[in-house]
């Protein structure tokens, strides 16, 4: 089109005329007549018509909510916006904006203005709602143990004897993501330990002697997705706690004092495939956790004195100290990206540190507080997809947040409540690939009063 020159379009039946006009450095504006609407739109430097793109209130990002309303707008006068949700680009047979839209869930936009024949550059924003979800109808009773395959399917275990009224889902269930289903017979009591190798064969410990009515399958047994099958003669009491390390050897840890008949095995053993062994010679108090870091060494967390206090670290040869130890019981642990380990549990003062009550991190060589104060006992740890490491226990108040009831999320600097809490203790936590975050426990309600029995899910809406 010429400068100053009216330009005839033809668009949809309409007559459309088009003059521009830039005089010196002075922009001014295109006329549009469309049936003798006048439509003013901004024109550049190069006499082009330019049509404002969509803007998005608020701006796109993660939001800790059920629901949010959501605007678009645009500084063209008499101009439309359309929008899409399904990733395709929008146009003039695309979804009209004309109200605020509420969203419920997680939605990825994008917006296109048209003036006339004209049309503006493509917006897009995505949004992304966090809050808690549902798990099926939870469990039955309190929830101790969480595991996730490689498929992302759920495995729970517990004190529970039914989920969804299965009538063999004894104290374990998988969920599928939108159903639960039955683990063969299930187990004949409490499960407190679930761990998986590279080939989603689940491995479980607990309080139970018979898996399925299998014989042998005392306080452990393995799972291979269709039936269970003992690991050699179990352990004489309960397992506590399992880890799978990439070699797909099985850690152990618990109360017991000895496992499959092999001497040294007291309350910590590794399962080669085919047969149990010791580690050194073991530990002389019960083990609660157990994690590994990236170069293969064991960190045993629980009750126990020796080589180091509530706290130590074998390097597959040896016992090492762990610091001077903590001054009392550890159950949980969880290493990040870095081999920094943090530490929940019962403990005061994390190696003189006045502040690191409850929850510490060790950075290889001394132990640090994890921001300010958390008032009770820390249970469960866990780091999710992001970095941010979350935490469970019997506490409601952190740093003088009385909202922060049993569980929370630290982001680095501060620790931050997650939703609006639960109503009782949270015993166990998992983390996808997704970030979300899976809570197990004593609970039975958000603190929102939101009805979740013992087991919800804490990730995208």
């Amino acid at each position: 089109m010429e400068r100053g020159k009216p330009e005839r379009s033809e668009g949809g039946g309409e007559d459309v005329f088009v003059l521009c006009y830039n005089l010196s450095a002075m922009r001014l504006k295109a006329f549009v007549f469309i049936f003798g609407l006048l439509l003013i739109i901004g024109c550049g430097e190069s006499g082009i018509v330019t049509v404002a793109a969509p803007t998005f209130s608020p701006s796109a990002g993660t939001y800790e909510a059920t629901s949010k309303s959501i605007t678009l707008a645009t500084s063209t006068v008499n101009a439309y916006i359309y929008y899409t949700t399904d990733g395709s680009t929008p146009n003039q047979q695309s979804t009209q904006y004309t109200a605020a839209i509420s969203l419920t869930s997680s939605e990825s936009f994008k917006a296109i203005t048209y003036a006339g024949v004209r049309k503006s550059t493509v917006t897009s924003a995505k949004y992304d709602l966090i809050w808690w979800s549902t798990v099926g109808d939870g469990a039955g009773a309190d929830v101790y143990a969480l595991e996730l395959d490689s498929s992302n399917n759920l495995y729970v275990g517990g004190l529970f004897t039914n989920v969804a009224s299965f009538e063999y889902a004894d104290y374990i269930a998988k969920w599928t993501g939108s159903s639960w289903e039955a683990l063969g017979e299930g187990l004949g009591s409490g499960v407190y330990s679930i761990g998986i190798d590279s080939a989603d064969t689940l491995y479980v410990g607990g309080a139970f002697n018979n898996a399925g009515g299998l014989p042998y399958a005392n306080y452990i047994a393995k799972w291979d997705g269709s039936q269970w099958l003992a690991m050699g003669t179990g352990a004489n009491n309960n397992v506590w706690a399992i880890e799978v390390n990439s070699n797909n050897v099985v850690y152990a840890g618990g109360e017991f004092t000895s496992v499959g008949g092999v001497a040294n095995t007291k309350s910590v053993a590794k399962w080669t495939g085919t047969y149990w062994a010791a580690l050194a010679g073991g530990l002389n108090g019960t083990v609660y956790a157990l994690a590994l870091d990236s170069n293969g060494n064991l960190y045993a967390g629980g009750e126990f004195t020796g080589v180091s206090t509530n706290i130590a670290m074998w390097t597959g040869a040896t016992w090492e100290a762990v610091g001077s130890g903590l001054t009392d019981t550890v159950f949980a642990l969880a290493v990040n990206a870095s081999d920094e380990v943090y530490v929940g549990g019962d403990f005061l003062n994390a190696g003189g540190v006045a502040s690191a009550d409850y929850i510490a991190k060790w950075t290889g060589s001394s132990f640090e507080a994890v921001g300010t104060e958390i008032d009770d006992r820390v249970r469960a740890l866990t780091i999710n997809s992001n970095g941010y490491l979350i935490a469970g226990g019997l506490f409601n108040d952190v740093g003088g947040d009385i909202l922060a009831d049993y569980v929370v999320k630290w982001n680095a600097s501060n620790w931050v409540c997650i939703a609006d809490g639960l109503n009782e203790g949270v015993l166990c936590l998992k983390s996808n690939s997704s970030a979300s975050t899976y809570v197990g426990g004593e609970f039975t309600l958000t603190g929102g009063d939101e009805l979740v029995n013992h087991l919800v899910e804490w990730g995208k809406l």
